[in-house]
């Protein structure tokens, strides 16, 4: 339980590096606010009156629960894989999940004026502490097969928004995700068959031969 408690604090620090990022590399404008996100509150219809911000609403909050969870995730992967590949896909997905969460919150707030905190649910805390009780290879087999569906889900609920969200920060940002976290989940089904002979295909992914 200890262990999670650190991990959420973690997350916490780990958007607010995010936002730090973003204002660095030029993403925030002189009201410390994504400039996508001022761009787009500019050109869309007002706030909660505009066509399909229910659709936007649903995935930005879905999405900020979805990589809170993915942060914490990963940052135990940096620490327990054994593998040098396995431990740079959870470092990289880390850092821009953070990141993508700390956009999403400004969107939020920018366009429909909704301040909204990561959840973390009773459920995924328990799958928490049963991987934090892993070690070594059991650890990475357990890790790429839940991180690999966890993957998995947040494609499959950004491929609508792709092409039906109002802003499109939004749906580049859909996009992105898909690319990046398809790419990952057949990474994650190479090394499983590579590393640990588990060959078997899964949602619809081959692994690499």
């Amino acid at each position: 339980m200890k262990q999670l408690q650190v991990l959420r604090l973690l997350v916490v620090g780990a958007i607010a590096t995010g936002i730090g990022a973003c204002a660095s590399d030029g993403l925030l404008g002189p009201s410390r606010e994504p400039l996508g996100a001022q761009r787009g509150a500019l050109a869309a219809p007002a706030g909660l009156n505009q066509p399909k911000a229910g659709l936007e609403i649903n995935y930005m909050e879905f999405t900020i629960d979805h990589h809170a969870m993915g942060v914490m995730m990963a940052q135990m992967c940096v620490e327990k894989a054994i593998h040098e590949e396995l431990r740079e896909l959870c470092q990289r997905n880390a850092e821009a999940q953070s990141r993508e969460m700390a956009m999403l919150q400004g969107w939020l707030e920018t366009w429909y004026g909704i301040t909204y905190e990561p959840h973390v649910t009773p459920g995924d805390e328990q799958m928490m502490e049963m991987m934090a009780a892993l070690e070594g290879a059991e650890f990475e087999i357990e890790f790429m097969e839940i991180f690999s569906r966890h993957h998995h889900q947040i494609v499959q609920r950004s491929l609508p928004v792709v092409d039906q969200a109002v802003h499109p920060e939004l749906a580049a940002l859909a996009s992105q995700i898909v690319e990046a976290q398809t790419r990952d989940i057949r990474l994650m089904l190479s090394w499983l068959c590579e590393w640990y002979d588990s060959c078997h295909p899964r949602f619809g992914e081959m692994p690499a031969a």
